[in-house]
């Protein structure tokens, strides 16, 4: 789910701080910048309901309802009215690089302060994120809103997991791999022996955990369908 913000990127700025009767006491200077962002966030949010695009509702819909989030914002930052035609030219087509204040991961923290309790309860909740600095001759905010949903494990599936740790999957996965090398390649006496030999020692280190397995499956029959992800 993507939204823009139009005007230029704001970075989050210190805190301030003022003595009064003795104590210190700490105040927000940005609270007009920020509720003007919010407001253009909660907009184009708004647009996203009201779309014709099934998939940009259902997007919109599912904010609250996820755990975790990806998210990657790009700043188009603009171009400084002081520069000469041949240096907006050079930035516009990239050669010139926004490398100077603000900084990034203070353009981050402004927007991500502002979309707490909008796109997502906490920024907390952000897991990943990237962004980058572009110069545009159109300023604004892109973010790009991945959600992403736990994992849910039944109670079975719970129960497998529990019997193998992480050193016993990956032992068991380069035993797999290895069988699955050497079938690909031409057959010889070295690598048939090699195949069943690893397909022995799978079998003797997992014989009491694949016997658990099937109990907690029901299963009477160990044939089945395989699972390739």
């Amino acid at each position: 789910m993507k939204i823009v913000i139009p005007g230029s990127p704001v970075p989050k700025h210190r805190p301030r701080y003022f003595i009064k009767r003795g104590k210190v006491h700490c105040y927000d200077n940005q609270t007009k910048a920020k509720d003007s962002f919010k407001k253009e966030m909660i907009y184009a949010l708004q647009n996203l309901f009201d779309s014709d695009d099934k998939k940009d509702v259902m997007k919109a819909s599912e904010l609250n309802s996820n755990d975790a989030f990806t998210v990657n914002i790009v700043f188009y930052m603009p171009i400084p009215k002081s520069w000469t035609k041949y240096q907006k030219l050079m930035a516009v087509m990239g050669v010139e690089m926004p490398n100077k204040k603000p900084d990034l991961d203070n353009l981050e923290k402004f927007v991500l302060d502002c979309a707490n309790g909008i796109l997502f309860h906490d920024d907390a909740m952000v897991i990943c994120l990237s962004s980058e600095k572009i110069y545009s001759k159109n300023p604004r905010t892109i973010l790009e809103i991945i959600p992403m949903k736990k994992i849910k494990t039944s109670d079975k599936q719970k129960q497998i997991l529990k019997l193998y740790n992480l050193e016993d999957i990956l032992a068991l996965k380069k035993l797999v791999d290895n069988i699955y090398e050497l079938t690909c390649v031409k057959p010889t006496q070295n690598k048939i022996d090699c195949i069943t030999k690893n397909i022995e020692i799978i079998a003797k280190d997992n014989c009491k955990k694949l016997k658990k397995i099937l109990e907690f499956s029901k299963i009477k029959s160990i044939r089945g369908e395989v699972c390739l992800g």
